[in-house]
């Protein structure tokens, strides 16, 4: 395969990253993930604006009432999940990742998405909440979406060096005011997990694909260029999916949907030497390392798996793992006559 150059390398990342924004759930939020708590249907503005004038922090607990429709043991397993996720991240990076989100809007027929991502201190031995020095965020994921409606940024609401929610959702409301079909509400509060190091790198990320830019920039250009990462391209890009891809002919344990299996086929490649793989939400990372460890074993391969002693999945995840090493290990075992014929 030819090299490709850095900007259609880039301008390809771009492409695909397009494909994980469509099911992002910041643009379809769901109210039924049990990694975020229920949305509160109070108004947004005044209860950050309340948190932020008495500086004291809150107890998870807060977020999580019992109600008609999450009763007390709903809300003991929601919050041994929030525990298990904040105790994993202490030990990843000692950052939460924990978001508060504020002001929904109804789009694109019937999904939600919120329009403002507030970040949170966690105290990790107390799980105690309290609002971060750092600037909230737009929602950069519609924000891109909605390129045309020009959304404002967070930056644009700040007066005198103070962050104003209510100035925020004025412009909001202002942007979206031609879409008659759409709707915007101050209410609702949620606490969500979200990748903030994502987020932060696309809002910095604006307008970065153009040409211009990706040639003027010495680092991408020596990290793309010959004497940096040899990036290939994939298989798939010259032959349709099903000329290349028969399920007979591999020993994968799990089916996968048609892009992760794409990038599954060109990691197994002979002439490919390393690999990073991001997969669509939604998509057990598991999965995808069980299936290139299988298609390595069956091929005679050796194969070095590394895993945590502990994951958020907590026994479900456990039993999960455990069944997947057993498949391993029949995947490894010698071939009967009967099978070799």
């Amino acid at each position: 395969m030819s090299q490709a150059t850095p900007i259609s390398i880039v301008k390809k990342i771009c492409e695909e990253a397009s494909l994980f924004d469509n099911k992002d759930r910041l643009l379809h939020f769901s109210m039924k993930n049990e990694n975020q708590t229920p949305l509160l249907l109070e108004a947004g503005d005044a209860f950050y604006d309340k948190w932020l004038q008495s500086g004291t922090p809150l107890a998870l607990d807060t977020f999580l009432p019992e109600t008609t429709t999450f009763n007390a043991a709903q809300k003991k397993e929601r919050e041994k999940i929030f525990s298990d996720i904040l105790r994993e991240k202490q030990q990843d990076f000692g950052k939460s990742d924990l978001f508060m989100l504020l002001g929904f809007l109804k789009w694109d027929g019937n999904a939600l998405a919120p329009s403002l991502l507030v970040p949170l201190n966690v105290d990790f031995k107390s799980n105690m909440l309290s609002l971060s020095k750092v600037l909230p965020m737009e929602n950069i994921v519609l924000r891109e979406r909605l390129s045309d409606k020009a959304l404002p940024k967070a930056e644009d609401a700040v007066v005198n060096g103070q962050f104003s929610v209510s100035l925020y959702f004025s412009l909001f409301e202002k942007a979206i005011a031609t879409e008659r079909n759409w709707k915007f509400t101050r209410h609702g509060i949620c606490l969500a997990f979200l990748n903030s190091s994502r987020l932060r790198l696309k809002k910095r990320m604006d307008d970065f694909h153009s040409e211009k830019r990706i040639e003027g920039n010495a680092f991408i250009s020596s990290l793309l260029g010959e004497e940096g990462f040899q990036v290939k391209e994939s298989v798939f890009d010259d032959a349709d999916f099903d000329q290349i891809f028969s399920p007979a002919d591999h020993h994968f344990l799990y089916t996968t949907d048609s892009h992760t299996t794409k990038v599954t086929i060109d990691a197994i490649q002979e002439s490919t030497l390393g690999y990073a793989i991001q997969t669509l939400p939604g998509t057990p990372k598991m999965r995808v390392a069980a299936n290139i460890v299988a298609e390595s074993l069956a091929h005679g391969k050796s194969a070095l798996v590394v895993t945590r002693s502990r994951t958020r999945g907590s026994c479900r995840t456990g039993r999960e793992r455990t069944k997947l090493f057993r498949q391993l290990l029949q995947v490894n075992q010698p071939r009967s006559r009967t099978q070799q014929d």
